[in-house]
């Protein structure tokens, strides 16, 4: 009995929230698509982003680009960008964490897309990982 209410509150939501989207401009829809998917990416995140600006030398396969890091995890960064690419690219990046003489090279995957930029989860190497987490631990 339960089950079934629980399915009859669900569709009800639903119904509304549809009623409600198809009432809003195509740019009120937009945003508020990039509104839920953040709230539902943040929930599956399992290391909290901090926010650190910083300039990112980075790459694809054909091309080399230059923009800003928004946020950082120890799992990735968030880049802003304007440029078009695709979930499962590799790109290579370059940028200095503060704190260190070096710039860091590391690898990453492009796991996320929306109007401002590019998520991209880092594939570290050990050493690599204690460097980001000791820096992110500082942030």
């Amino acid at each position: 009995m339960a089950e079934i209410e629980n399915k009859v509150d669900k569709s009800s939501v639903v119904a509304r929230l549809h009623e409600l989207i198809e009432k809003m401009s195509k740019e009120d829809q937009q945003a508020l698509l990039g509104e839920l998917e953040e709230m539902l990416f943040k929930k599956k995140r399992k290391h909290e982003r901090k926010p650190f600006l910083a300039t990112l030398d980075y790459s694809t396969e054909s091309r080399s680009y230059r923009d800003f890091i928004k946020d950082i995890s120890i799992e990735g960064v968030f880049i802003e960008t304007s440029i078009p690419f695709a979930v499962g690219e590799v790109i290579s990046m370059t940028f200095l964490l503060p704190e260190h003489e070096k710039k860091i090279k590391i690898e990453g995957e492009i796991v996320r897309l929306d109007e401002q930029g590019i998520g991209v989860k880092f594939k570290t190497s050990q050493i690599q990982k204690e460097i980001i987490r000791s820096f992110v631990d500082m942030v």
